[in-house]
This record gives C-alpha cells, structure tokens and sequence, in this order.
C-alpha cells in the first residue's frame, strides 16, 4: 500500500520522465506547491482562473524551508475569498 510521500514522490518522477506538459488537479495546497511548477487557482462556478502563481525554484531544489515559505505567502493572498 502507497503512503502519501510515497504516492507524491511516484508522481514527481513520472511528471519528470516526460517532455510534456502535465496538469494535476489537487485541492491539496501541499501537493500543488511540492508538485507543481505554477499554480491556478478558481473560483467557485462557474470556475475562472483568480490567480496564476508561478514556483520559480525547481521541484527537486526545493527545501522543507521553502516549501512552507511559498504556502505562507499563498495563504496571505487569501485566495480562498477571492
């Protein structure tokens, strides 16, 4: 059985062993930032993009650090109340 860390790192390496443009669907902030390389966020229905966050260090460069620092800084833009 996956575990959570072990299911993110089995779609980090699948997302970096294609040359093609992935998108992930989460509603799990955590994921989208250790995921992802530039996030959207959508309003309730009907859905239209409110933000676009680029992530501008790489996925494997990002520390325990800098991961929380960019989910601080998403949650004072205070999307969840656009």
């Amino acid at each position: 059985m996956f575990d959570e860390i072990h299911l993110r790192d089995q779609i980090g390496a699948l997302v970096d062993s294609r040359s093609v443009t992935t998108l992930l669907v989460t509603h799990d902030i955590d994921d989208a930032v250790r995921l992802g390389d530039r996030l959207f966020f959508l309003s309730p229905r009907p859905a239209k993009v409110i933000a676009a966050v680029p992530i501008g260090t790489p996925r494997a460069a990002r520390s325990a650090a800098e991961i929380s620092a960019i989910k601080g800084d998403l949650a004072r833009l205070n999307l969840a109340n656009p």
